[in-house]
């Protein structure tokens, strides 16, 4: 389990900074080389060490592939690590202090989770 970044990713985006780090993986602000926009990619550790963990990870990635919905976060891209265990999720970016989750913005925001669970 290593918060390593592999080269393929350090190829294609430039890292700004780690933003958390946990038992199941690791998530990073980044930035994409070639079209500058800023993402979240997020390195999930064993993905596939047993069959639950596959199954986890293939129903996490089947749902955020599939789900189109403004109060969800897409989904861009999913790049195997080098190590055939980890995987990487590379999702939009949203920004979080002084941005989007103002008081006004963030009692909203509660308000439209239901719709976002499809509630």
């Amino acid at each position: 389990m290593s918060s390593k970044v592999d080269p393929e990713i350090l190829r294609l985006y430039t890292i700004r900074r780690r933003l958390g780090k946990g038992v199941h993986g690791a998530v990073w602000k980044a930035v994409d080389r070639w079209t500058g926009e800023v993402v979240a990619i997020k390195k999930i550790y064993n993905a596939f060490r047993n069959l639950t963990d596959a199954q986890r990870t293939f129903r996490e990635v089947i749902f955020l592939k599939e789900v189109d919905h403004p109060n969800i976060i897409k989904m861009k891209d999913v790049i195997p690590a080098e190590n055939d265990r980890d995987i990487y999720l590379i999702f939009e970016f949203m920004g979080v202090y002084g941005s989007d989750f103002e008081p006004a913005n963030l009692k909203t925001s509660i308000q439209e989770c239901p719709s976002a669970m499809g509630v």
